[in-house]
């Protein structure tokens, strides 16, 4: 739909009525040039921080690749079965509360 001849300019008419708004609200023109700012928690702050510190890891360790690797070529690779036990157990019983 095309509407003419209304003398309606959106991006014109849009920072007026912006203006007229700001200047209703006590705004002045310096006001509007200092911008925005925001101001996080030192949760937020430290949430941030472990999210950057996180993308910045490695997704395979592979130091702790090679050195497996080693230890399963040369047959010293001695897997604790107590260990492998309990993780499956936890993983079914995590399952189960799912």
């Amino acid at each position: 739909m095309k509407v003419s001849g209304s003398g309606f300019k959106p991006t014109t008419d849009a920072l007026k009525a912006y203006n007229r708004n700001q200047a209703a609200n006590g705004k002045t023109q310096a006001n509007q040039n200092q911008g925005d700012s925001v101001q996080l928690s030192k949760e937020a702050s430290f949430k941030k921080e472990i999210e950057i510190a996180l993308k910045n890891l490695p997704e395979v360790r592979q130091d702790l690749v090679r050195n497996l690797t080693k230890e399963i070529k040369s047959g010293s690779y001695q897997p604790d079965a107590y260990k492998i036990a309990d993780g499956i157990l936890q993983d079914r019983l995590l399952d189960k509360e799912i």
